[in-house]
């Protein structure tokens, strides 16, 4: 026993720790170097059970050395200082690292909150429906451990380390559903086959469509073919890459286009606060009702009120209407019955066979002036050769670069043709005559295009539209994927069997590390479960006022952020360089906020900080190290009084 209590206590061992403590930093270091991941290196090094056996062998190897001296004299006061410092320090980071509290907490401007979710700590939050709530801690995600809150027992019965969701709306599986119609078949599509035939459905008492629902990595095909007059509208179900999109087509062919791809929808539906589950809807124009005929009175309205003013008119429509005045016709009707029939042309300038009446009489009589007409004769001759490589898809500004267009600067958006059209307006007296160009309506279209006039630039929105609301069941599904090396890329999930009385119910839930996500409903609406983070709660309520970013002068780029908080009472402004510590220890650092979106509520990041050994061991601690080397080193005349 002498022999173990000195070994435990010699020079020897402490090399011996050092020397393990050194391999374990280094091991580390070339752990987070080879998977990027910090989580992962801490798993196998500081993180371990075994590193908390490591502090405690220094614990004891300290200890034992400063008893070694026994009986203790006046010389060794220094040491015995020194090594009582090092003892408190290593007792305030056992302590730390077992009840100490390093963890997140999200708050909403105008809420508060207290509760600070653990990262990398597992549990169950689970809420009844009479309202009570609670949480059941993890300690691992392995299988086979059975936990009990209440009534409600649990059992993990399998885990997967990483799983990719995948929200499901209108497709799940091989069937379509609508809320209120029996479930739909779906069916693979691709160009090369023949589409299958649509089913007649009843979407209500006043509705008949044809419904079809497929799976396909080429929808445009499909869109361009179903472009078509029809007895009845058409509901096209489509999963895609990247999500499920609606595509209604009503009676004169014309398209409405609803996309679901992620968690974040347009309109959400939480049945009886989610104890009854999700859904999303979606409001689509009356395919029975002829919209744009609604939309183009609509519009006509709004330009006949402010023609009343007697406004200045651009030099097109001015073209325009002098030509209507002409023919003793309307100028309004006909000029929205223009843009339209370009509209529906979909090319970029309109040169039909053929015009309708009065357009048949109008257009013959436009008088275009020969600057002009130089000018559109050439814009028309640049937008011919335009309409090949812009229908394939070619980006605008890498075709004019490849073919040396002399400007540079047109825009990436949908005024990138006015532009490219005011461009050669503008030097087109110094370019050569071109051949006569008789087709008026294709001129004036490029003289509308120059203005950046066409009809979805000036479509009116009309709020007296009619719609049609429907309703599908938001479901998630989780795929097992390759795990990856770096731990803070993976999202795990467990498969969960949960039981109260005689209900049981077998299901997956993946990880939700920020606790925001839903909770879902178990056991016929019973209860709601999320699998989250462990949660404590810290005495201190704080809310939000007020969460900004402060960018770069004349930028959007941030470099900081601040938070106008209330904590007891206390008004307090968080920001990145700026902390705030309580009487009793707990640190608050801002981390970040989010959306970034002026007009959106924002959310304050803060991590919450608390150690409770800091000022009872770890400073004082220090402050004996620092005191006992002074003692060992600088007192000389102290160390030779007392060597004897």
């Amino acid at each position: 026993m002498k022999a173990i209590f000195h070994f435990l206590g010699s020079i020897y061992f402490a090399i011996i720790l050092i020397a393990v403590a050194a391999a374990s930093v280094i091991a580390g270091t070339f752990m987070e170097s080879y998977s990027g991941s910090h989580l992962f290196a801490s798993s196998w090094t500081y993180g371990h059970p075994l590193f908390a056996i490591l502090l405690g062998l220094f614990f004891i190897n300290i200890l034992f050395s400063a008893l070694r001296r026994w009986p203790f004299k006046l010389k060794h006061i220094p040491f015995l200082i020194t090594h009582l410092g090092l003892l408190m320090i290593i007792a305030g980071t056992i302590i730390k690292n077992r009840i100490g509290v390093q963890g997140n907490l999200t708050i909403w401007e105008g809420s508060s909150g207290q509760k600070v979710l653990l990262p990398n700590t597992y549990a169950l939050s689970v809420e009844k429906h009479d309202g009570q709530k609670g949480e059941i801690a993890l300690s691992s995600l392995e299988p086979w451990q059975t936990h009990f809150i209440k009534d409600l027992k649990v059992k993990i019965v399998g885990m997967a380390p990483h799983v990719t969701e995948k929200w499901e709306t209108w497709i799940k599986g091989k069937q379509a559903l609508i809320t209120g119609i029996p479930p739909l078949p779906v069916s693979e599509w691709n160009p090369s086959v023949s589409l299958p035939e649509p089913l007649l459905i009843p979407i209500s008492k006043e509705q008949i469509w044809h419904v079809l629902a497929i799976k396909t990595d080429q929808i445009e095909p499909l869109i361009q073919n179903n472009k078509v007059k029809r007895e009845y509208p058409l509901l096209i179900i489509a999963e895609i890459a990247g999500g499920t999109s609606l595509y209604l087509f009503d009676k004169q062919g014309n398209m409405h286009h609803e996309q679901f791809g992620d968690a974040r929808f347009k309109n959400l539906v939480s049945y009886d606060n989610g104890f009854g589950g999700y859904a999303v809807t979606t409001s689509l124009p009356d395919p029975n009702i002829d919209q744009e005929q609604k939309d183009c009175a609509y519009l006509c309205k709004q330009l006949r009120e402010a023609m009343a003013k007697n406004p200045s008119l651009a030099p097109p429509l001015a073209l325009f209407k002098q030509a209507s005045d002409k023919n003793n016709a309307d100028f309004i009707e006909p000029f929205v019955n223009f843009l339209v029939l370009w509209n529906h042309d979909g090319r970029l300038l309109f040169s039909p066979d053929s015009l309708p009446k009065p357009l048949d009489t109008i257009i013959p009589n436009l008088e275009i002036a020969p600057a002009d007409q130089k000018a559109l004769q050439w814009i028309a001759l640049l937008f011919d050769r335009l309409e090949e490589p812009l229908k394939n898809g070619e980006d605008l500004s890498e075709y004019l670069k490849q073919n040396r267009w002399p400007f540079s600067d047109i825009p990436n958006d949908t005024t990138a043709l006015t532009v490219l059209a005011q461009q050669i307006y503008a030097v087109s007296n110094d370019l050569p005559e071109l051949e006569q160009e008789n087709n008026k309506a294709k001129l004036l279209s490029a003289y509308l295009k120059t203005y950046g006039i066409d009809y979805p630039s000036i479509k009116v929105q009309n709020d007296d539209q009619a719609m049609i609301t429907l309703e599908a069941p938001l479901t998630v599904r989780y795929q097992q994927s390759e795990p990856s090396n770096k731990y803070e890329d993976n999202h795990p999930a467990i498969i969960i069997e949960a039981q109260s009385g005689t209900e049981k119910e077998i299901f997956a839930l993946a990880y939700d590390p920020s606790a925001m996500g839903f909770k879902w409903p178990i056991l016929k609406g019973q209860y709601l479960i999320r699998l989250q983070p462990q949660s404590i709660s810290i005495p201190y309520k704080i809310r939000l006022k007020q969460a900004r970013q402060i960018n770069y002068p004349q930028t959007q780029q941030p470099y900081s952020y601040e938070a106008d908080i209330v904590i007891d009472g206390t008004p307090k402004t968080l920001s990145m360089n700026q902390v705030h510590e309580t009487w009793d220890g707990y640190r608050l650092y801002l981390a970040g906020m989010s959306p970034y979106s002026e007009n959106s509520v924002r959310s304050a990041h803060i991590i919450v900080n608390h150690d409770p050994a800091k000022y009872i061991f770890t400073y004082p601690g220090a402050g004996l190290v620092a005191l006992g080397i002074i003692l060992l080193f600088w007192l000389q005349p102290y160390k030779r009084r007392y060597s004897k």
